[in-house]
Order: C-alpha cells, then structure tokens, then sequence
C-alpha cells in the first residue's frame, strides 16, 4: 500500500464514490420500507355503495355497476383482516390491467369450488370459498364464466354476491335460483364498499338482476 499522499482529484473522486454509494443503499432501503405487507387481491366496489371509486385504480366488471380495486390483504396479530388500498401513486409505472392480473392470479390461487346437490333437487349449486376471504372476486378472472359453466354445465348464469367473502353460483333456471336472490336481499352485510348484488351471467358477459337496496340512515 502506497503511502503517497492523495491529490486532490483523488480526494473528491472518493467522496463522490462514498456519496454515491450512500444513496443507492438509502434508495435501497427507502423502497423497502414502501414495500406493501400482504397479498394483493381484488376488491369488489359498487358503485352505488362506494362512491370514492375515482380515488381507486380500477377495473370494470359490470360497467356503471361493479368494479375490481385492489388492495394488499393480511391477518394482523389481533386475527382481524388488515388492507392497504391501492391508489393511483403506488402503481409503480405499471398499469391498473397488469396489477389486477397478479393480483387475481393471487385470488384464484387459494380457491376452493363446492357444488351442491341432491338426488331431491338434482340441479347443482356451486360455492366459490377461500380461507383467505374475498372469494366474491373470483368474478373478475377473465374466464370466469368458462371455468363455472364448465363447472355446472350451464350456459346462463345466476352469480349471488351476498358479500365479499361468499359467491353462490347456479343455472338461471335452476331450484336453487330463488333461494340465490332471497340471499342478496336479506344480506346483513354493511353495503360498502360492495352492494350485495345478483348478477345474471351469460358467455357475453354479466348483467344486474337486482342490488340490494342502499339503506339510509333516518334523517
């Protein structure tokens, strides 16, 4: 090791090294610290019960009606559901279709599907769960109504969203048809951000049967 006195140049080209070096390990950790906790999944929203839609990314799944946000998803330490919703700042130079895509790649991942039926009532019920909630959002994959109808072997759709966390599924003529409607609307869930929703759905797409009706605190 040479002990020559370093020149001046020398001298800031360390500093400017040392700086430089200093940055990149705060951007580093900077980034880590913004790094979501959770998975990200989709997030039902009506539009009749959340309108703060434009304050989220979005996607459409009934236009006017129903939309996918998203959000990172975890179980705190008090066994309750934490969320951090995505909003149009956090994107990170991606677009709103490409998040979604992993996100519901995440969602369909821990899906369970349950079909109902008895020799009584010979027509089948088709329960989507998932141990991680929000199985209601299993509508935004896009061959959501291949995979079901494959499922069911039914072409027209009757899909209850009864709340986030539950999906029932029959054939739009089916026994259980009636019972899938009495569900959406004796639904005791808080309407928000999703409105309990019965949709009819066919291979062009989703179309609303009825919403539950918006209760209103009395004035």
């Amino acid at each position: 090791m040479s002990d020559q006195p370093l020149s001046e140049e020398e001298i800031r080209q360390r500093v400017r090294e040392a700086m430089r070096r200093s940055q990149q390990l705060l951007k580093k950790e900077k980034k880590a610290e913004q790094r979501p906790d959770g998975t990200l999944l989709p997030i039902l929203r009506s539009t009749s019960s959340s309108p703060d839609l434009d304050h989220f990314p979005h996607v459409p799944v009934l236009p006017g009606t129903l939309f996918a946000s998203l959000a990172y998803v975890e179980l705190t330490p008090e066994g309750t559901i934490g969320m951090r919703h995505v909003v149009d700042e956090q994107l990170g130079g991606r677009s709103v279709e490409d998040l979604m895509s992993d996100a519901t790649t995440n969602l369909m991942s821990g899906l369970n599907a349950q079909i109902r039926g008895s020799d009584d009532t010979p027509d089948r019920m088709l329960s989507l769960e998932r141990e991680g909630y929000f199985a209601a959002s299993a509508v935004v994959a896009p061959d959501f109504h291949e995979w079901v109808s494959g499922l069911l072997e039914e072409d027209r759709l009757i899909v209850a969203l009864p709340c986030p966390d539950q999906i029932y599924i029959t054939g739009a003529d089916s026994y259980w048809a009636d019972q899938l409607a009495r569900m959406v609307l004796d639904s005791d869930y808080e309407p928000n951000p999703l409105t309990p929703t019965l949709l009819l759905w066919e291979s062009t797409g989703p179309d609303l049967i009825v919403e539950q009706p918006v209760r209103t605190e009395p004035s």
